[in-house]
């Protein structure tokens, strides 16, 4: 029923959609898993093997929101037409998509999960300044503007803070769960504001 919408719509609907999947079944899982702290331990320790939600996770969280982003990329490329979304943000977006159902796929501990998770996070943190930039140079909202590059800067130092605790060994997972979805679900829902501004500017 999606596939009948308008191109905006569908970029409207499925990074929605993608943003409350994904954080719905963060919280569901970590709330729901024995003895796990939503603000210490990462989000990926809920997709290991033998976690009671590890499914939910994998799937819900990662797999499922990717293919949804996937699609609200391919949606936005319609659009271009119109209103000249940079396409290097669309590309990233799709790129992050991709990312997101391999990590999904692989869940951790897999290095192609940690490095699917790490490139889906400089991939969508690179598609919001695209993104934010283009807000700005069309007038449009500058709380959107100002949010995107917050929001993306945010990515960026969480996914650069995992880089460098991975090469010098050090274990995060104890206490970076609270920055993790802070990033994440900021991240999600921005997409979200920016599509469905886009999706409102179209209806005039």
């Amino acid at each position: 029923m999606i596939l009948r919408l308008g191109a905006h719509r569908v970029f409207a609907v499925a990074s929605v959609a993608a943003a409350v999947l994904h954080v719905s079944a963060v919280l569901v899982a970590g709330f729901s898993t024995p003895d796990y702290s939503q603000s210490q331990k990462a989000i990926s320790d809920l997709g290991i093997a033998g976690q009671p939600y590890a499914f939910l996770l994998n799937y819900l969280g990662f797999a499922v929101p990717g293919g949804f982003i996937l699609l609200a990329a391919r949606a936005a490329n319609k659009m271009r037409t119109s209103f000249r979304v940079p396409s290097l943000g669309l590309r990233c977006m799709a790129c992050a998509g991709v990312f997101l159902i391999v990590a999904g796929f692989y869940p951790f501990p897999s290095w192609i999960h940690l490095t699917s998770a790490l490139l889906a996070g400089i991939s969508a943190a690179v598609s919001i300044l695209g993104f934010s930039v283009y807000v700005m140079k069309h007038k449009g909202s500058s709380v959107l503007a100002i949010s995107g590059f917050t929001i993306a800067l945010l990515v960026l130092i969480d996914a650069a803070t995992w880089v460098l605790a991975e090469t010098q060994h050090i274990r995060l997972h104890a206490f970076m769960g609270f920055q993790q979805r802070l990033a994440s679900f900021s991240a999600f829902f921005w997409f979200s504001a920016f599509a469905i501004a886009l999706a409102r500017k179209y209806n005039r």
